[in-house]
């Protein structure tokens, strides 16, 4: 009997031996990763595990439960910490769950974890079961988080946005319902896109968002007329692009409320043109009133000074000869006014040239350049081909003026030592061409605040929707161009 028994004892210790190679063999060539935690730490893990997060046994073994918690990703480290935590208390440590483990080069490795509440050595512990996730696996968890982060980001985003396939709405978030006025996301998913623009834009829109559902296209952007639920219409830019989603392509669509910006440029253009109309309004009260000072010292004041000289001949020639003096006094004072006729003269034509009212614009242009050549010195070239007959009134003073005041500019700023002046007609086109050979105006020069001249010039082009344009190269002149279409509207000169 005792023999049997020592044999039945050697048996048993045989038994229990194999029994634990076997363990011993299957956890270590296991492909998933085993481990004991007991107070916070690990007291027993396998290869597999070590291979699973990128540490070896060892490292494992003595790490701290600070330690175990700076190896797992940072979004991580709360449920790590609730499970080192319930290896202490002896208690579940909740549902299971994925979570990653970064390894010595900073990559992240993803794990599923399992768990149960063992006694191990006569203590509560952890028996935790670790298996790696395969890469499509990881693939479509981090797809999935990054989704649900983009989501979070795109609800508090200020900026409308909503994301549809084939013009089909599956997503919008908050800003966009409350730009579009409508009561929650599921009055708007399931809605095609063409019912909330415009009929004028259903097309382009449709067309726009059914490209766009191909990956390869790139961002776009464009304007249509938006739709709110209540029918009321609004200005909106919209830029897409292709958003790739777990199950698909998607188009990603922001979309930015222009109504205060167009009411704006509104306010703007139309405070612009009451601007212009005020100008040119001023330009042409101006000139009627130089027109009339121009005729008054003209008229009376020069009818005046000739009366004065025929008087001073009258006395001239019935005062005594010999007396030198007197006569001498009376020659200097015939002197005076025949210079101040011609003051006169000069004063009248430069407010308002008769010439312009007489025989018209050609004539007074002739008559420009040839005032402009003697009182500067500079020759002066005008070429007039236009068969424009209806330029008269107000237009042709418009058209003198503009004239008047670059060669104006060409006298005192460009050093020139000629310039010229040609006005012709080339496809229903009139064009006017005022150039010298100066030192030539700068950019900075010809949009200068201070340039008045400059500015009555493109106020007056402006009057006669025409355009201008300047430009001036260094030591060869300035180059004036003016264009507007013929025939001339009727323009406040």
């Amino acid at each position: 009997m005792k023999e049997r028994g020592l044999l039945a004892g050697g048996k048993e210790t045989r038994d229990g031996k194999l029994a634990e190679e076997a363990y011993r063999l299957l956890l270590n060539h296991s492909s998933q990763g085993f481990a004991i935690l007991q107070r916070g730490r690990i007291l027993f893990c396998n290869d597999a595990l070590a291979m699973i997060t990128g540490y070896p046994r060892d490292e494992l073994l003595g790490m701290s439960m600070e330690g175990l918690t700076l190896i797992v990703h940072a979004d991580d480290r709360a449920y790590m910490s609730s499970v080192l935590n319930a290896s202490v208390e002896g208690k579940s440590p909740g549902p299971d769950r994925r979570f990653r483990f970064i390894d010595k080069k900073g990559h992240a490795r993803w794990v599923e974890t399992n768990s149960m509440c063992v006694d191990f050595e006569g203590s509560p512990a952890l028996l935790v079961t670790y298996m790696k996730v395969s890469q499509r696996q990881e693939t479509e968890t981090t797809l999935r988080e990054s989704e649900e982060r983009f989501r979070d980001f795109v609800e508090i985003a200020p900026v409308a946005i909503n994301i549809s396939r084939a013009g089909t709405i599956v997503y919008a978030n908050t800003a966009y319902l409350r730009l579009y006025g409508i009561p929650g996301l599921e009055d708007v998913v399931g809605r095609h896109l063409v019912d909330l623009v415009a009929p004028a834009c259903r097309k382009a829109v449709a067309t726009r968002f059914m490209r766009n559902t191909r990956v390869e296209l790139e961002e776009e952007e464009f304007e249509i007329e938006a739709k709110r639920l209540d029918g009321s219409l609004f200005a909106c830019r919209v830029a897409v692009t292709v958003l790739v989603l777990s199950d698909g392509p998607a188009t990603l669509a922001f979309f930015f409320d222009l109504s205060t910006q167009k009411e704006a440029e509104k306010k703007l253009e139309a405070s612009q043109n009451k601007l212009r109309s005020l100008t040119v309004h001023l330009l042409h009260a101006r000139e009627e009133e130089r027109k009339t000072v121009a005729r008054e010292i003209h008229d009376e004041l020069g009818q005046i000074l000739t009366a004065i000289k025929m008087d001073l001949r009258w006395i001239e020639k019935r005062f005594d000869p010999h007396a030198a003096v007197i006569m001498d006094k009376l020659h200097g004072v015939v002197g005076l006014a025949d210079q101040t006729i011609q003051m006169v003269h000069r004063i009248a034509s430069e407010l308002r040239p008769g010439i312009l009212d007489d025989l018209g614009l050609a004539a007074a242009i002739e008559w420009l350049g040839g005032d402009f050549s003697r009182r500067n010195g500079i020759p002066c070239r005008v070429d007039i081909t236009s068969s424009e007959p209806a330029i008269t009134g107000r237009n042709a003073t418009a058209l003198f003026r503009i004239i008047q005041e670059a060669l104006t500019n060409v006298a005192h700023h460009a050093h020139a030592s000629r310039a010229s002046v040609e006005l012709w007609e080339e496809d229903q086109t009139l064009l006017i061409r005022v150039q010298d050979d100066g030192i030539g105006i700068t950019e900075a020069q010809s949009m200068s605040p201070s340039a008045f001249g400059l500015i009555g010039i493109r106020e007056r082009v402006q009057g006669l929707r025409g355009d201008i344009s300047i430009l001036g190269k260094p030591d060869k002149g300035t180059t004036l161009m003016v264009t507007m279409p013929v025939p001339l509207e009727e323009a406040m000169a």
